[in-house]
Order: C-alpha cells, then sequence, then structure tokens
C-alpha cells in the first residue's frame, strides 16, 4: 500500500465529489447551519435537522485538513490488516472516505449507518456516480438503537462526539466486528453534546478492543485553534471472545 500516493489520490477524490470548500469558507457554512452548535445540547429532532442542513454545503463544513488528517491516521492502520472485506461505518454522514476506501479497492463493500437522510442520500448519488452503487448499502437512524450486521472493519470517524450516549457507540462498533478485525474510532474532546475527555474514551475502547493505537488529530488549518476541534482517536482489534472451561466434576471416591 502506498499510503503517499492514496493520500495525493485523496486530495482529488476529495475536491471532485466535495468542492464546496472551493467557493465557501468554513464561517460562511457555520453561518448557514446555525451556531454555537459545540457549546449546546441537541435533541435527536435537532441534530438530525443539523446534520442536514449540513450535507450539500459538506465540503466546506468539514473542513479539508481534517479529513486528510483521518485519512493518513486510517490509511495506517488498514495498512496492517487484510484488504478488502465490508467496512462498517457508524455516522458516516456522506461517506467522504468510505467511498474513496470503496473505489481504491482497499475494501469490497461498505455499510453507511447514518441519523440523516440528506447525508445518505448524498453518499448514494456520488457512488451512483463513481459506479459503486452495488457495493453501498445505507441504514437510516440512531446507531445506538439499529440493529448493526457484522463486519470485518468498523470506523466511526467526526460522529460519536454529537451523540450523549458515546459509549454505547464504542460498545456496538466493538460488537459489530468479527474477531481480530480493525476498528478505528475518532471523536471531538470538548462536545458538550458528549463531554468526551481523552481517558474515557480511551478507557471504554480499551474494554472491548486491543488497541494498537492512539493519539490526537491536530491539523494545522488557517483560521481554526487547536482548542477548537480537538480530535482524539483510538485503533484496535477485536478481542477475540474467551471461551469459559467448565469444571470437570471429581467422581466421589467411594
Amino acid at each position: 500500500m502506498d499510503i503517499y500516493q492514496l493520500v495525493a489520490d485523496y486530495i482529488q477524490f476529495w475536491r471532485t465529489y466535495f468542492p464546496e470548500g472551493i467557493q465557501l469558507t468554513r464561517e460562511k457554512a457555520n453561518q448557514r447551519v446555525g451556531t454555537p452548535y459545540l457549546r449546546r445540547l441537541l435533541t435527536s429532532a435537532q441534530l438530525r435537522q443539523l446534520q442536514d442542513s449540513i450535507a450539500p454545503i459538506y465540503g466546506a463544513w468539514a473542513l479539508e485538513g481534517y479529513q486528510l488528517s483521518f485519512m493518513k491516521a486510517l490509511l495506517l492502520h488498514l495498512a496492517t490488516t487484510t484488504t478488502g472485506g465490508t467496512l462498517l461505518s457508524l455516522g458516516s454522514g456522506p461517506a467522504s472516505l468510505e467511498l474513496f476506501l470503496l473505489l481504491t479497492n482497499l475494501v469490497d463493500s461498505v455499510i453507511l449507518v447514518d441519523i440523516s437522510d440528506a447525508m445518505l442520500r448524498r453518499a448514494l448519488s456520488i457512488a451512483s456516480q463513481l459506479g459503486l452503487s452495488d457495493r453501498v448499502k445505507v441504514i437510516c437512524g440512531d446507531v445506538t438503537t439499529v440493529t448493526l450486521p457484522i463486519a470485518d472493519k468498523t470506523i466511526s470517524i467526526g460522529a460519536m462526539h454529537w451523540s450523549t450516549s458515546w459509549q454505547k457507540w464504542i460498545e456496538k462498533a466493538a460488537e459489530s466486528t468479527k474477531p481480530g478485525g480493525l476498528v478505528f474510532l475518532e471523536a471531538s474532546m470538548n462536545f458538550a453534546q458528549s463531554g468526551i475527555t481523552r481517558e474515557e474514551f480511551l478507557g471504554v475502547a480499551a474494554r472491548s478492543l486491543n488497541v494498537t493505537g492512539s493519539g490526537f488529530l491536530l491539523p494545522l488549518i488557517e483560521g481554526l485553534r487547536a482548542a477548537d476541534l480537538v480530535c482524539f482517536y483510538a485503533a484496535g482489534l477485536k478481542r477475540p471472545k474467551t471461551i469459559k472451561e467448565k469444571p470437570t466434576k471429581q467422581k466421589k471416591k467411594r
């Protein structure tokens, strides 16, 4: 796997299919969707409405610098696993990362789970343009309540910090991954919606995964302070279930 070439290819992919950032600044994008969403709690209906409003301007709102940071970290961990298989994405948005992995055949198929119908419709539209529709499935609903399929690899990037039940996201990510499969999780550390801390995040991840890597993702983006979005990730392999041996009954001596 040539990670440097893949990252270069991803830049072109991002700018082609999410071109809003070329014409629209992050500040203008935030004005369109309404702020401050980082510091206030949202109901499920408000969160769905917010995500629906972000979908058509995702390229400006999500920021190219962060997408590249996520992709680099994800590729480094994918390089340690077998290519192919099914990728499950929790809180996929418009699948800006997942469709690239599919296009480059790093995975065979993807299952996208998101609360926003508008996000999933945009993902399906791009998949159609790329000729990948038959390799993409979508599930619209709350990650904590929908039934998830079993996958070879599971990711959740830029999503779980929107949930007050983020711990459940990590648990379900592990439950939905085959033993030994890669799980890659990312979250922002300062969202009022979740209040995730680095210690809690790693603690919950370690209960279900053999964590192989973790760290901060802080790309330098003009006009955005590091303190605005402190992203932290943890990656690991699904821990195999241990089979408890039944104690052998000893025969009573006569």
